[in-house]
């Protein structure tokens, strides 16, 4: 079977990730599988040399043409025709609107993969593409129950496909940990991924623990990181809050990490938090109407904060730096809870969609 996957480009994103992680499974179990995409953007991710590598953009021209959408449905219609693949994954809503378009009229099947929440505030023209467009895709797969419920009888083939975890989980916990709060995400996205609820939050209680940390994972361009700066600057806690940047080896930089806040205003998923799970963090987040309890299932696993209150989320904090015996038993549990997110059960639950297609 020929499976194509269709990402705008492969950043530091958990969609992008996903994709690098299902492609990769999918090729070493015996598909034919290729990702279609900008050829010109650096990859943030190392997929499998077997993943055949297709260019979204004929020149880099392309890329950057007023004209670029039409030049997306035009190249992915001529791979259609060329490479005549059974399905094409779109990720995100944009891919899902081009193999949409591009593959009218021909034979292969459309699965549109939305990672985002469909309570998000999103442009008009992506609220279009979701009411509309992904009723001409074969099926519709969003990252939780949640979203299926919103979406009802607006769409009839649809199904929850969680985000699969990225690394094994880890058996020992181990004794030497930083004292350090870790977040992680894009930095341009800041508002999004309440890094500034965050960063008061920890301004609210750095003073009494001074050997502790506030870590923040991600890229981001120069203005969003001078922006986050200034944030911590205004509640003086700039010496104590470290940007650390975009890691490939965001795994170990959490196994080495004592607490992970999830602290985003909006998640449709948050596969950063199984992630942090699975490496033995004590593990905080903000609910986004019932997601993230879909991850963190039981006190026991985890925090769940319902309000995105940076008086509670430091609160939750200092619990947990306060009574390690708590931080340790629930990093166990959480990291029990991440092994059925697994790799393995993730892709079964695709390789089994497709078939059904």
């Amino acid at each position: 079977m020929k499976i194509v996957f269709l990402n705008h480009f492969i950043s530091g994103g958990g969609a992008e990730r996903v994709t690098c992680l299902l492609s990769g499974k999918m090729v070493e179990k015996g598909f034919d599988v290729s990702l279609m995409t900008n050829l010109f953007k650096p990859f943030a991710y190392d997929f499998d040399e077997r993943v055949k590598k297709i260019p979204l953009f004929i020149t880099k021209k392309q890329s950057h043409s007023k004209l670029s959408l039409l030049h997306m449905i035009r190249n992915t219609r001529t791979m259609i025709k060329c490479e005549k693949p059974d399905v094409i994954i779109g990720v995100m809503p944009l891919m899902n609107f081009v193999a949409v378009v591009a593959a009218f009229g021909l034979k292969t099947k459309i699965i549109a993969s939305d990672h985002t929440s469909f309570e998000r505030k999103l442009p008009l023209h992506i609220k279009f593409i979701r009411n509309y467009v992904y009723r001409l895709a074969e099926h519709v797969t969003v990252l939780t129950q949640a979203d299926y419920n919103v979406i009802g009888n607006k769409l009839k083939r649809k199904s929850v496909m969680p985000n699969p975890l990225a690394y094994p989980c880890v058996n020992d916990l181990g004794a030497n940990r930083k004292r350090n709060i870790l977040a992680v995400g894009r930095l341009d996205d800041w508002r999004v991924k309440g890094f500034d609820i965050l960063i008061k939050a920890w301004a609210s209680i750095a003073d009494r623990y001074p050997d502790w940390v506030l870590d923040i994972a991600g890229g981001g361009r120069d203005n969003s990181i001078a922006e986050l700066l200034q944030i911590a600057k205004e509640f003086n806690v700039d010496k104590r809050l470290n940007l650390i940047g975009f890691r490939h080896d965001i795994d170990a930089v959490m196994r080495e990490s004592s607490i992970f806040v999830l602290s985003s205003r909006v998640e449709g998923f948050g596969m950063v938090l199984i992630e942090a799970l699975s490496q033995g963090c004590a593990c905080i987040s903000f609910d986004d109407r019932g997601r993230q309890r879909e991850i963190i299932t039981s006190d026991k696993e985890g925090i769940i904060i319902e309000h995105k209150d940076p008086k509670l989320l430091a609160e939750k904090i200092e619990l947990l730096i306060h009574e390690p015996a708590l931080m340790h038993d629930m990093a166990q549990a959480g990291v029990k809870r991440a092994e059925s997110f697994n790799l393995n059960a993730i892709e079964d639950k695709w390789e089994k969609l497709i078939k059904t297609i």
